[in-house]
């Protein structure tokens, strides 16, 4: 009989983007199953750092379950917020089609034209000040990946694994929007694109497994 003991990493996403959401994701780690959440820190006040480190610092797991305190990893974002690098070329993040009600609104092929425009230097720069911004804040994260799945597009992807090797950092697996326009997006890991990274940028050691949810407010 396999007596194996999976260890799962139950993510919540978009810490620190609403009040609300960040509030949630805290109480499902003090009194539920979450393990880890990603925080999207461009929406962040740089005058509030100590703040939001005894924000997350403070929390404690009044659950029977035996976890770790709260992993905090960077969910990197171009599509929301303001950007946090001078060399980004928009005053508002933005993605393609927003609030238009198009089918290309969520299709993977219209993302990827979209992102096309910027440059590796305006994505590395954005990217790398969130990500030190970040780590400003919680003193050490445990992984990125990036809202909205954008780092499965140029130029983002080169980015993001020179970022991972750089702070060795795990990642989490590219999956970028398919065709099929779904309201939200209908993600689809793509194992030809993650085959470009190497494999243990991504790979969790057994006995783990990952699961990620979000909580959206209302």
């Amino acid at each position: 009989m396999d007596t194996t003991i999976i260890k799962l990493i139950i993510q919540g996403d978009d810490w620190g983007y609403k009040a609300e959401i960040s509030r949630g994701i805290e109480y499902a780690y003090e009194n539920g199953v979450l393990t880890q959440a990603t925080a999207i820190v461009n929406t962040l006040d740089p005058k509030k750092i100590n703040e939001y480190k005894f924000q997350i610092e403070k929390l404690r797991n009044k659950t029977q379950f035996k976890k770790p305190k709260l992993g905090i990893g960077v969910h990197l974002n171009l599509t929301c917020g303001r950007p946090m690098s001078p060399k980004w070329p928009q005053t508002e993040f933005a993605r393609p089609f927003k609030g238009s009600g198009k089918p290309e609104e969520w299709m993977g092929s219209a993302w990827r034209e979209y992102f096309s425009q910027f440059t590796i230097e305006q994505v590395e720069d954005e990217y790398r000040k969130q990500l030190e911004f970040a780590l400003n804040i919680f003193g050490e994260v445990t992984h990125i990946d990036s809202h909205q799945m954008i780092s499965s597009y140029e130029p983002m992807m080169q980015v993001y694994e020179q970022l991972a090797r750089e702070y060795d950092l795990p990642v989490r697996p590219l999956a970028p929007l398919s065709e099929n326009s779904v309201y939200g997006g209908d993600f689809v890991i793509d194992q030809t694109l993650n085959n470009k990274l190497l494999s243990h940028l991504f790979h969790l050691p057994p006995p783990y497994q990952h699961r990620s949810i979000h909580i959206f407010p209302g």
